[in-house]
């Protein structure tokens, strides 16, 4: 049970908002996350992407994302190094949201377990959040909570997924008590928690996409998905949706167990951005085409749960080049398909006609049946014919002459019994053969 005071610690002078969600303002000009190291993985660099991320989840925005979060921060620090400093840049903006996603997790490093700390600390850090929270009201800004994240401290012993030794008893007794006395609207009563709530989904999925030896920081994929998840909850509060996003949590077993499974994917190309989800298109994969990958994990097209699939490829088997010409607006509609301007305005070329090898999908199960489509497109208008190759039996053949009819064609195909798909490209006429980008529907 959350920690009870015997009399009341804080007082609170700002109003309580007594509606829903929809005092939340539909024209959002900024949005600012505060915290630490978790959003600062997820947000740093991704300005542009978050707003285009928020578009595919229905916020018609262009606002101003701001990055206020350093690594190792703790609440206080994150109030005076972080917030005072910046406050004024918004004051008296009411459609400033101050988004929190790790307020308190270097406060529950320092302290944890829960039951070793002491009940004058917990109420430091309480006051610390309390301080905050007034803070940014009082700013004249709207302050966002999310409810915590799932930490796996002990991954290698048999107290693993004990949540007593996690962060959930913090955010019981410090962020919940906070979030109902000075953000009521935010705070759902049928579950008596805030609104938006990542702590089942990063519990679910811990022993997949954190790997930092920590049990804490997510990995690039792990950082992406929790930016998806965190975007999505964010766009429904900002849209009024009366419900927050409820997940089925797992059993401890199953989360100990729990397994990747293949999903579609989408991939592009890339010459010095890293085999990795990419930064500037949502739901999509790079392949850095300049780099050697080892089975480098993929995320799907949708969604927010990791997948199975992986690519591998050798450095340099395609020479990297761009449309000029193509311009990167997709008018906010970022559907996974191949005729995405991010796709179509970036190739992979060989003028070569050996066929080669330019990568392997593994992560399917063995001898499943699935649709891959090739995206080939030039900047020429001379007819450039090539064939893709997948697993050495089904070839489909593009012509990368802008608008051809044929810059995008799928086929049906089989993994090999080991669950992967080998794809190999061969110039066929014209200067040169030009691969831009896949998609593979499972």
């Amino acid at each position: 049970m959350p920690y009870a005071s015997p009399e009341p610690i804080f007082s609170y002078p700002f109003p309580i908002i007594p509606s829903a969600q929809d005092f939340l303002p539909i024209d959002v000009t900024r949005i600012v996350f505060l915290g630490a190291s978790i959003t600062s993985g997820c947000v740093s660099g991704k300005s542009g992407y978050i707003t285009k991320l928020l578009s595919t989840y229905g916020v018609d925005t262009a606002a101003t994302i701001v990055n206020a979060s350093v690594g190792g921060r703790h609440v206080d620090e994150i109030h005076y190094d972080g917030w005072e400093p910046i406050k004024s840049n918004y004051t008296g903006d009411a459609t400033t949201l101050v988004v929190m996603l790790d307020v308190l997790a270097n406060d529950t490093i320092t302290l944890h377990p829960y039951s070793t700390a002491t009940e004058e600390n917990i109420n430091i850090v309480k006051s610390e959040l309390d301080d905050l929270t007034a803070s940014i009201l009082a700013n004249g800004n709207i302050p966002i909570f999310l409810d915590g994240i799932f930490f796996d401290w002990d991954k290698d012993t048999t107290s693993f997924y004990d949540e007593s030794l996690s962060a959930k008893p913090f955010s019981e007794n410090i962020l919940y008590p906070v979030v109902e006395a000075q953000a009521q609207s935010q705070y759902y009563l049928p579950t008596d928690r805030p609104y938006l709530n990542v702590y089942e989904w990063s519990y679910n999925t811990s022993r997949l996409v954190v790997t930092d030896g920590t049990g804490i920081h997510p990995n690039v994929e792990g950082s992406e998905l929790l930016l998806r998840e965190m975007c999505s909850q964010l766009a429904d509060l900002i849209l009024g949706n009366d419900s927050p996003r409820e997940f089925e949590k797992l059993t401890a077993v199953d989360a100990v167990n729990a397994a990747r499974y293949p999903a579609s994917i989408m991939l592009s190309v890339s010459a010095t951005e890293n085999t990795a989800p990419s930064g500037t298109a949502p739901f999509l994969n790079l392949l850095k085409l300049t780099g050697t990958s080892v089975n480098a994990v993929m995320v799907p097209d949708s969604g927010s749960t990791p997948c199975s699939i992986t690519i591998s490829n050798t450095a340099d088997a395609l020479t990297y080049s761009t449309n000029f010409g193509v311009v990167y607006d997709d008018g906010g509609d970022y559907s996974p398909r191949l005729t995405l301007a991010h796709i179509r305005g970036r190739y992979g070329q060989t003028t070569g006609t050996t066929k080669i090898p330019i990568f392997t999908l593994g992560g399917f199960d063995p001898n499943q049946a699935v649709s891959i489509g090739f995206c080939s497109e030039g900047n020429s208008a001379d007819n450039r014919l090539v064939d893709f190759t997948v697993n050495g039996v089904t070839t489909v053949r593009c012509n990368g002459k802008p608008a051809s009819g044929t810059n995008v064609v799928y086929a049906d195909v089989t993994a090999d019994s080991s669950g992967n798909i080998a794809v190999e490209m061969q110039k066929i006429s014209g200067y040169a053969a030009y691969f831009n980008g896949c998609h593979v529907i499972v």
